[in-house]
């Protein structure tokens, strides 16, 4: 699947599901029963210990499970019939039939359960060869996977088996957090769709009644800020996969075949119609058809207009003035555009590595840059290239948000259970447990008691979107 298409496709997929019609606030509604901690602590786990690691690698064993799964698959009607039973309350699930498809795809998902036990993960993907053309079809697959082991957890969750739910969970955030440390962007916002998933059946179980109190398996998960900076900083691997001489462009002046070389592979990139080789074009006769060119062709009339402003910006820098001098105009374009694009990812990298209360701050800024860069000619590789790292960045945040919440909520029920049901008034109330802090803002959470239900939300509103909110009751 090309590159370009998935982040399009992440970018809906990270949206995650609102049970409100509200596109900026996603508001979920828990029914919980008090519940103090269990015994020992850590009886329920989300993470593997480190003594239940075992050597090798993970991801052959997560492709063995994806290839294991589109044999037994290949109609794709199992896919669909997950999602239609993953978009049902919890109640309604057929939990036969459900049964009967877990244990059909038994196999996989013992296979997905011991690469989450493994120490390394190394997918070895050919970035630097294939640039933009690198295909990804294990990405979706992962999603596949992820949404079979998620109604592998319902049925437990229904079945009131904790212990059991405990290790599903723990397999599905250690897969998002394999998938996430891959070393794309792409890869990485998999890694924390997946575990936005685990967190939604975390939601569940907390909502089921009896259920044991979560508290300590949510707090010792890692976080997914880990591995944003590393995700990002990969993206410079698609530009020397993707752009002939990218380190050589500043350093030597091009042959006539090297200048070739490049403009056709970078005019294949620019534009959809240049990728096809060709335009449509409109005759005064009113026919209509598509002129077949070649890309290198195609990329000259914006090398044209782009070239003064990248000479001169060129000659400010640090680059030998006669050396720009013997260049020809494709290679001074794309040298400062390859420039670009690198300086901005720098930035980004820069910031990714900050706290996401520090990180926030720079969002809206390095937004208002692209947007600024847009329409500049020195920036159309980085128009074209970099996709939306800060709603990257938001995505991340956002799934950190949701498990500090389900903290909350988890402080909420043993507070509840120490207090004859009761919630408090407010959270400096709890003295059971820390209560966790908002990633966004490194406060507190806004908190409100109306009447008998809670009302959660961020004291940073607007920074991850949609916004959310959750209300919780406990049942009587």
């Amino acid at each position: 699947m090309p590159r370009r298409f998935l982040l399009a496709v992440l970018a809906v997929l990270m949206a995650g599901t609102s049970l409100v019609a509200d596109d900026n606030l996603d508001v979920v509604k828990l029914t919980v029963t008090p519940a103090g901690p269990p015994h020992p602590r850590l009886r329920y786990r989300f993470a593997p210990e480190a003594r239940q690691l075992a050597e090798g690698n993970a991801a052959a064993m997560y492709y063995r499970a994806i290839v294991m799964f589109q044999q037994d698959d290949r109609e794709r009607k199992t896919s669909q019939q997950v999602i239609d039973w993953l978009d049902l309350p919890l109640a309604e699930l057929p939990r036969d039939a459900a049964r009967k498809m877990i244990s059909r795809y038994s196999g996989v998902l013992d296979e997905v359960r011991l690469a989450a036990r493994r120490k390394t993960t190394e997918w070895d993907l050919p970035l630097k060869e294939g640039g933009v053309a690198t295909l990804l079809p294990e990405i979706q697959e992962i999603r596949e996977l992820a949404r079979l082991m998620a109604l592998d957890v319902r049925l437990a969750i229904l079945e009131g088996d904790f212990a059991a739910v405990s290790r599903k969970l723990e397999s599905m955030y250690t897969m998002g957090r394999q998938v996430g440390e891959s070393g794309t962007l792409v890869s990485m916002l998999v890694g924390v769709a997946v575990r936005r998933m685990a967190s939604t059946e975390v939601g569940h179980w907390i909502a089921h009644s009896g259920s044991p109190n979560a508290y300590w398996a949510l707090t010792c998960l890692p976080g997914s800020m880990g591995y944003l900076a590393g995700g990002i900083e990969s993206e410079d691997l698609w530009i020397q996969g993707s752009i002939p001489y990218a380190n050589l462009l500043g350093a030597a002046v091009l042959t006539p075949r090297q200048l070739e070389h490049l403009a056709h592979e970078v005019g294949s990139l620019m534009d959809s119609q240049w990728t096809n080789g060709g335009f449509n074009v409109e005759f005064s006769s009113g026919e209509t058809r598509d002129v077949r060119v070649p890309a290198g062709v195609a990329l000259l009339p914006l090398v044209l207009r782009a070239y003064p402003a990248c000479k001169r910006q060129l000659l400010e820098s640090d680059i030998a003035p006669e050396l720009i001098e013997a260049m020809q105009p494709t290679q001074v374009v794309v040298l400062r555009w390859v420039q670009v694009y690198r300086e901005l990812l720098d930035e980004m990298v820069i910031w990714a590595r900050h706290a996401p209360m520090e990180m926030r701050r720079a969002l809206a800024q390095i937004d208002d840059r692209f947007e600024d860069l847009a329409r500049r000619p020195e920036a159309v590789l980085a128009k074209l290239m970099l996709p939306a790292m800060s709603a990257a960045s938001r995505a991340v945040i956002r799934g950190d948000q949701r498990i500090a919440m389900l903290r909350v909520v988890e402080a909420l029920r043993l507070y509840a259970a120490a207090h004859e049901g009761r919630l408090p008034a407010a959270l400096d109330r709890i003295t059971e447990v820390p209560v966790a802090l908002d990633p966004v803002s490194g406060r507190s959470f806004d908190y409100r008691l109306n009447g008998d239900t809670a009302v959660i939300t961020s004291a940073e509103k607007g920074i991850v979107n949609p916004d959310t909110q959750l209300e919780i009751t406990v049942g009587r």
